[in-house]
């Protein structure tokens, strides 16, 4: 419960999380425009791509309600960056990764088996859970092609992407990419051999 946990709990949450988004979209701005202006010159149809991270926490409770709160806001902020930055030619996205297999999550399910059952609702997180690498391809993919991000394109949902939440998982089906990695390589090794993504 909130009240249980130390207030410190809030601010690692939002400077670690949400501030950490302001201020790397307040540095990244300037180029982000720069990049736009030089592409409409062109006449180029690429768009600059602002991304952030985010999580099922913003609209369903998720660990703690600090954490909850920050996801929530941080979805809020790339709204509202959208609002200001479109019009200028970039787009904005919030995605939403699953269960991420990282190192913590590798060690709480040896250490803290209830936790994960909370998280994956008593599915095995080998199966549900996605690797690192496929949130990275998602974003790689739309970043290199803005049509990908707009209504026609039909991913995901029918009103485009930009200003939006984007679920990985999702969109890697769309998008037919792979989870793991290729025979051989150091992505294999770390999260597995290539694979369609978790349900």
């Amino acid at each position: 419960k909130f009240f249980e946990l130390p207030l410190s709990v809030w601010d690692d949450m939002h400077n670690v999380g949400l501030r950490s988004h302001y201020v790397a979209s307040y540095y990244a701005a300037p180029l982000l425009l720069a990049s736009a202006r030089l592409e409409a010159a062109k006449k180029s149809p690429w768009r600059p791509f602002l991304c952030m991270t985010s999580s099922f926490g913003a609209v369903s409770y998720l660990f703690t309600t600090a954490y909850g709160v920050g996801k929530a806001a941080s979805d809020r902020l790339v709204r509202d960056l959208q609002v200001e930055l479109s019009p200028q030619g970039i787009d904005c996205l919030s995605v939403w990764p699953g269960l991420v297999l990282t190192e913590k999550i590798e060690e709480l399910f040896k250490t803290n088996r209830s936790r994960i059952d909370r998280i994956t609702g008593g599915q095995d997180p080998q199966r549900v859970g996605e690797s690192p690498l496929l949130t990275g391809r998602v974003i790689a993919k739309l970043a290199e092609n803005p049509v990908l991000r707009q209504p026609k394109a039909g991913l995901v949902t029918p009103d485009g992407l930009t200003g939006r939440v984007c679920i990985v998982a999702e969109a890697a089906k769309d998008l037919r990419l792979s989870d793991g990695g290729p025979a051989g390589s150091v992505g294999e090794a770390l999260y597995g051999p290539l694979r369609t993504p978790a349900p």
